[in-house]
């Protein structure tokens, strides 16, 4: 019994391969495109923006194929045209939300081919489809995130379905051709481990690429140096010189940070101190000058437990309060 229980746990120690995975659909870089003849002579070419599914691994082969794929998603480039595939004459989006397909057999035909034959269902009329499917190795994203893709080919008869609207040509041709080709990607991540669609939205720039590579171990972060400012020391991490932390403050070196890291630019403290010194004595000049004006306008009347003397104060605090606001924004630039 020992004997046979050991076995059991080196069978799934050891042969992981045997064991179901299952990867989700992830639409995000996933292009489910066909292709239609029209005029006899050229094509009109349209996608499924929307689907669902889900592939169940046995390893790296495929063994089974589950898609969803919403028909009012379907995007031919053509506002007037896509609003007539989603009416009766076509899809009919309302009363049929969803295109359905899954597999039935899954037969190897080289390393990483596959011929996939299921069922596909559009408009409760379900049918046969055959796939031949390339699937990828496992690769990783910036994030770390595993990835596999599915490039397929395949071709179906819209007539099977009923979509047998058409207009005649001269000569007893059809407008458009009956038999649409199947051909896209579908980008498949390990359920729990998909990539956020707002990841793929963040700018790309120098600092975010060595951020990404600290975060995948390849590369070191920077270590802390200890700089000096306004005389008390404090410690920062190196910055580039477009990283300014005070308007006061100039980098010594374009190209590089010294072990100050910073020294102070004495022109702009001599015009802060210049302009903070003579503004706030001209405020107060002008704060003695409301209080004198309005003891002159009301003459006999002035009094600072009144009205008048309460108005005068807070004219007078408004505008060194407005000196304060236009200093503060003036040592910012």
């Amino acid at each position: 019994m020992k004997q046979f229980l050991k076995l059991f746990i080196l069978f799934f120690i050891f042969v992981p391969g045997l064991r179901a995975e299952t990867w989700k659909v992830n639409d995000d870089h996933s292009d489910l495109s066909f292709t239609v003849n029209y005029l006899k002579v050229s094509e009109v070419r349209g996608r499924f923006n929307e689907l669902d599914g889900k592939v169940e691994f046995s390893g790296s082969d495929p063994k089974s194929v589950e898609v969803e794929i919403k028909t009012k998603s379907i995007d031919t480039g053509n506002k007037l045209r896509d609003s007539h595939l989603r009416r009766a004459d076509f899809l009919d989006v309302r009363k049929h939300p969803k295109i359905k397909f899954f597999s039935k057999t899954i037969n190897k035909l080289n390393d990483n081919v596959y011929e996939v034959k299921g069922k596909i269902s559009i408009q409760n009329k379900t049918k046969d489809l055959t796939l031949i499917v390339t699937m990828s190795e496992i690769v990783k994203d910036t994030w770390g995130k595993q990835h596999r893709f599915a490039v397929y080919t395949g071709e179906l008869n819209r007539l099977d379905f009923g979509l047998d609207w058409n207009k005649t040509l001269p000569g007893s041709d059809m407008l458009v051709g009956d038999r649409i080709m199947l051909k896209g990607s579908v980008q498949l991540q390990p359920y729990g481990g998909t990539t956020s669609s707002s990841k793929h939205m963040i700018a790309d720039n120098k600092s975010l690429r060595n951020r990404e590579r600290q975060q995948r171990g390849e590369a070191k972060k920077e270590q802390p140096t200890s700089i000096r400012i306004y005389g008390a020391a404090k410690t920062k991490v190196k910055q580039t010189p477009s990283a300014d932390p005070t308007p006061f403050l100039r980098p010594v070196d374009k190209n590089a940070v010294s072990e100050t890291g910073m020294e102070f630019d004495w022109s702009k403290w001599l015009a802060m101190l210049y302009h903070g010194l003579f503004g706030f004595i001209g405020c107060l000049t002008v704060f003695v000058g409301v209080k004198k004006g309005f003891l002159q306008y009301a003459k006999g009347r002035y009094d600072e437990t009144n009205v008048i003397g309460y108005l005068s104060d807070v004219i007078g605090m408004a505008l060194c309060l407005m000196w304060a606001i236009s200093f503060y924004h003036f040592i910012r630039i």
